[in-house]
This record gives structure tokens, C-alpha cells and sequence, in this order.
């Protein structure tokens, strides 16, 4: 059972409380006493290799259960976790954009622009070809797949864990814009370690020391 109580609340924001973030064994790893998160937000985590970013950020997103502390998301939130490696089973794109919900959920030409806006266009033509995608596409390329995953399930907070890790400088940068223009409701809670990625958020979550401090 986890100490990191995880709850509903009947407001628009998002807010963590005296968090302690524990390895398994309970040793401290980071403590972050209070931190709000509203619709719209761009934060940043950063720190140093090692520091509990990752952790800390899937921690807030209910995914991380060792420690205490309080997290409070709102009533029917809609949450979207973007890893450095994704789910990308066997078959069409359509599927594997369209995760968790069904491929007809969404129009060809919602897939096909989306494709085309992350420098993918070469691959509309296969939209509904059952393949082994997680072998044919380079890291980088999965990488775009989710992120366009992302933008079409439209979730209320997205957590980007060096999701962009395989992308070069510019591509990276490509990838943001798209998120900020195409989610601009959505609360976008990133890790990411180019000093370029800054641009796309206002606000910085520094872990220095064990201790986060916006």
C-alpha cells in the first residue's frame, strides 16, 4: 500500500503536499513541501543526474508508491504519461496513435496531420497496416508517434519523462511547440535535460540536495 496519498478533489488544480519520495527500502530520496499546479502550466524539473527527477514526477503522477505525503488531482482528471520508451505493441499506427481508445475514435485525417507535423508524412500511407512497429520504427521515431498519442487522448496533465531523449536539438524543440499549441489547456510537467526546452515552460522545479523548490 502506498504512503503517497492520491486523491480527488473538486477544483480545477492540481496540488502536492509535504511529499517525501522514498527509495523502496525507505531511504529519502527527495522531499517537496508544496507545489500547485494549475490548467495550463509549463514546469520544468530539473537537476542534477540521479536526483529523483524521474521518480519525483511519477510520484506526483500517482505511479511512484514509496513514501508519504499528499497529491490532490482534479475530479476525472485526465492524465498522460509520456516515458523515454513507449508502449508500441504490434499493430497499424492508427492503433498505436490512438491508444488507449479505439483507431475509428479518430479521423484518417486527424493521423495523417499529425504525422505530417512531426516529420513522419512518409508513413501516412501505411495508417492501417498491421505491423511490428516497435522494430521498424528508430527510437526517435516511437518517440513522435507517442507524442502525437499524447495530443490526441488530450489529457488535463501531461508528464514528459526525457521523452524526447533520442531526438536531435531541433526536432526536440518541434515536438514542444506541438505540445504547447495543440494542449494549451493541459498542465505539461516535463523532464528534460536541453537548456532549450526551457523556452516551453514558465515555471522551474529545481531538486537540489534531496529537497525541490519551485
Amino acid at each position: 500500500e502506498s504512503g503517497i496519498r492520491v486523491e480527488e478533489i473538486a477544483d480545477q488544480r492540481g496540488c502536492v503536499r509535504d511529499l517525501n519520495v522514498t527509495y523502496p527500502d525507505g531511504q529519502p530520496m527527495v522531499e517537496l513541501d508544496g507545489l500547485q499546479i494549475a490548467p495550463g502550466t509549463r514546469l520544468l524539473v530539473q537537476g542534477k543526474s540521479g536526483a529523483g527527477k524521474s521518480t519525483l514526477l511519477r510520484s506526483i503522477a500517482g505511479l511512484w508508491p514509496y513514501g508519504d505525503g499528499d497529491v490532490k488531482l482534479p475530479e476525472r482528471a485526465k492524465i498522460a504519461f509520456l516515458p523515454q520508451r513507449n508502449y508500441m505493441p504490434d499493430g497499424t499506427l492508427a492503433s498505436l496513435m490512438s491508444y488507449p481508445d479505439a483507431p475509428d475514435t479518430h479521423d484518417d485525417a486527424d493521423y495523417v496531420e499529425l504525422l505530417e507535423a512531426f516529420g513522419l508524412a512518409r508513413l501516412a500511407p501505411q495508417l492501417h497496416n498491421f505491423m511490428p512497429w516497435n522494430r521498424i520504427l528508430s527510437p526517435g521515431e516511437q518517440q513522435r508517434i507517442a507524442a502525437a498519442r499524447a495530443i490526441l487522448a488530450r489529457p488535463d496533465f501531461l508528464f514528459v519523462d526525457e521523452a524526447t531523449s533520442a531526438l536531435d536539438a531541433q526536432l526536440e524543440e518541434q515536438l514542444y511547440k506541438a505540445l504547447v499549441q495543440r494542449l494549451p489547456g493541459a498542465a505539461i510537467i516535463s523532464v528534460a535535460h536541453r537548456e532549450s526546452v526551457a523556452a516551453y515552460h514558465d515555471r522551474r522545479l529545481l531538486i537540489e540536495n534531496g529537497v525541490a523548490t519551485v
